[in-house]
């Protein structure tokens, strides 16, 4: 797995439908509240995508803080083996 860029992003719920619509491939927020992403998580499960939260990666709630979305599952595992590697955040 390779990054190409990174972006920083102020509007998450807009990220989760760049994914929903193909243009960016994942999105890691660790300080996200509810509000910024719960409508476009939702977008993004409706076309196909994953998400899960920052610190709970096996399901999604919306109620709880943080997202890692993807538009592919393997994607989504490399990004929280990855995190789990890096620092033990998850």
């Amino acid at each position: 797995m390779f990054t190409r860029r990174v972006l920083p992003q102020f509007a998450p719920a807009l990220g989760l439908c760049r994914i929903a619509e193909g243009r960016i491939h994942a999105l890691v927020c660790n300080d996200t509240w509810i509000e910024d992403y719960s409508a476009g998580a939702l977008i993004l499960k409706e076309a196909g995508g994953f998400c899960s939260n920052f610190y709970h990666t096996d399901n999604f709630n919306h109620r709880e803080f943080g997202i890692i979305a993807t538009n592919e599952r393997s994607t989504h595992q490399q990004i929280v083996k990855f995190l789990r590697r890096a620092g033990d955040f998850i």
